[in-house]
């Protein structure tokens, strides 16, 4: 452990409490052209996508050595891939309709590994995040607040035909935006128009919470409800009961040592995670 090492750790607690990523014009402008030229809306209402290819990149590796090597026989892992089957998320190929196929291992490649990857391979997308800050303090501007969670968003957009050789893997055949309204008629107005209008895009809105009790016993008898007891808000615990925002603190117990460093205050300081700065008065 160093001085720098220590900056690094006090960069990445600045870097965590800023509120917001701000996007110049040059990653709007990629953003724009990646959504035009890569992105299509099917008859169905689903998207489907393509990979951002480097320009002029070299073919890429097959990579079926590695992943037969690596292939494991996971039951609850093979629960999951039969589930995204029958969902239509991943398909079964017994051969590839072209010469240049890249094969998906299950295991971690590691960065010292001489084989490249898929994400060698592609362009980098531009950050592009939403200031949390700002949608907290509005999800608490009016009276009633709405949770919901997209059941498995990214695997309701398709890969592009053209791309789906280079995402294939191996397995066995026989493995042993949150809202606040001012009104209860309002937010059940929003859930209903919410759900319509992704259902069409083959989006499924789960996890409801809500603040009211009449609404949450809609979504119960609906089978949409949130079943844990804190709902998360863009990393802060919302209390539905109680309607109220809470932090999470973990791993700052050093009751065990006899010292604690400023190296360790620095480490502790860099887990916190508090967008609305609620903790500013006695952080670092």
């Amino acid at each position: 452990m160093s001085h720098e090492t220590d900056a690094q750790d006090l960069q990445r607690f600045w870097e965590v409490e800023d509120a917001g990523v701000t996007t110049n014009l040059s990653d709007k402008t990629f953003l724009e052209q990646y959504s035009s030229s890569h992105i299509t809306w099917q008859e169905d209402g689903s998207y489907t996508a393509r990979f951002p290819w480097k320009d002029d990149h070299p073919p890429l590796p097959n990579s079926y050595s590695i992943c037969q090597g690596r292939m494991r026989s996971l039951e609850t892992y093979d629960k999951i891939l039969k589930e995204q089957v029958d969902r239509g998320f991943i398909e079964q190929v017994t051969s590839t309709s072209s010469s240049a196929v890249h094969y998906i291992p299950h295991l971690p490649v590691l960065k010292d590994s001489n084989q490249p990857g898929l994400n060698d391979y592609l362009l980098t997308g531009p950050p592009f995040l939403i200031d949390l800050g700002s949608i907290i303090l509005r999800f608490r501007l009016n009276k009633y607040g709405v949770s919901t969670d997209i059941e498995k968003a990214f695997l309701h957009i398709s890969l592009h035909v053209k791309d789906r050789d280079f995402t294939t893997f191996l397995w066995l055949s026989d493995p042993s935006d949150p809202s606040r309204f001012q009104s209860e008629e309002e937010t059940l107005q929003f859930y209903s128009q919410a759900r319509s209008i992704l259902s069409a895009a083959k989006f499924n809105l789960r996890a409801w919470a809500f603040n009211s009790r009449q609404l949450m016993d809609i979504t119960q008898r609906e089978g949409t409800a949130d079943k844990n007891k804190l709902t998360t808000v863009l990393g802060v615990h919302w209390n539905t009961s109680l309607d109220t925002l809470s932090l999470t603190l973990k791993g700052l117990d050093h009751s065990t040592t006899p010292l604690t460093t400023k190296r360790e205050v620095l480490q502790d300081s860099s887990k916190l995670f508090d967008p609305l700065c609620f903790l500013n008065p006695i952080s670092v």
